[in-house]
């Protein structure tokens, strides 16, 4: 008699499963691709990404990273088109955070968004598009070790708060 009810729920089990979708994305899903994929491409052309066209890029289903004609992109882009890369992909995850569900904490911190010695016509690009966190109840940190001249003349263009803190942030406590 336990047999016969348990063959009677796994057969219903089994008709269950055969209903299921047996594609892994959620039509929610793929909206979210298709927009992270705008997002980066858009702010690739953007921060002036230039070793290959910024339309070639996408959002891999199974990494959830950008990627070219379905490869991961690795060592392919000089080292400062690998920093544009990354600030559109951190910058659009936030963006996308916006106007779609997900698990974003709607904060970014960038710490050192310079490296690999970026262009200052890039590196202005990323803190203008970075300040319409703002507008949308989001926020992004920046901590550059810029000289702090050339960065006032970037951010007093800009909808933005400065502190500047003397030597380092993090130190040892002393008891």
């Amino acid at each position: 008699e336990t047999l016969s009810g348990l063959q009677s729920e796994y057969i219903h089990l089994l008709d269950q499963e055969a209903k299921l979708s047996k594609d892994k994305l959620s039509a929610k899903d793929r909206a979210k691709f298709a927009r992270l994929t705008q997002l980066l491409q858009a702010q690739t052309s953007e921060f002036g990404f230039s070793t290959f066209p910024p339309s070639e890029l996408a959002i891999s289903e199974d990494s959830y990273r950008p990627e070219k004609e379905g490869y991961e992109i690795g060592f392919e882009t000089s080292a400062s088109d690998a920093i544009r890369l990354k600030w559109a992909y951190q910058l659009g995850l936030l963006e996308l955070a916006a106007d779609q569900e997900t698990n974003h904490p709607n904060l970014l911190v960038f710490d050192e968004p310079r490296q690999q010695s970026s262009s200052k016509v890039s590196f202005e690009s990323l803190l203008r598009r970075a300040q319409g966190a703002k507008e949308r109840g989001q926020q992004v940190i920046f901590s550059p070790s810029e000289d702090l001249e050339t960065l006032r003349q970037i951010t007093s263009k800009l909808d933005c708060e400065e502190i500047v803190f003397q030597g380092y942030i993090l130190q040892e406590l002393k008891e």
